[in-house]
């Protein structure tokens, strides 16, 4: 969306209320876009492309019944809870390196000068 908007394209963006079986030919008709798992891309349809997502954090918000006490929602909670905080962690890493960087760049830069 970001680069999108720094080339003055801002996408119109419709809501639709369909399932997986019919968003990929929605697509595929030239509708719009949508995201898929990387499980769904051995779907091959005419006008499909699959582009990956790399190195972007896209976040996601999940409903759910207190009284859900199937175990496999449990593990797919207890997987989503581990990958955000492990997400998280590697981000904050990346922060902090990114930032000492920068410092020592400027030091370099102070001690050239």
């Amino acid at each position: 969306m970001r680069a999108l908007a720094t080339l003055g394209r801002h996408p119109e963006i419709q809501v639709q209320s369909v399932g997986r079986d019919n968003l990929l030919p929605l697509v595929a008709i030239g509708r719009g876009l949508t995201l898929v798992s990387e499980a769904m891309t051995v779907a091959w349809l005419p006008g499909i492309t699959y582009r990956p997502i790399v190195g972007e954090i896209l976040p996601f918000s999940a409903v759910w019944s207190p009284s859900n006490d199937n175990p496999a929602f449990r593990r797919l909670l207890s997987m989503a809870r581990t990958r955000a905080k492990a997400t998280a962690r590697v981000h904050a890493e990346g922060m902090r390196s990114t930032s000492t960087n920068a410092r020592n760049a400027a030091g370099d830069c102070r001690r050239l000068g």
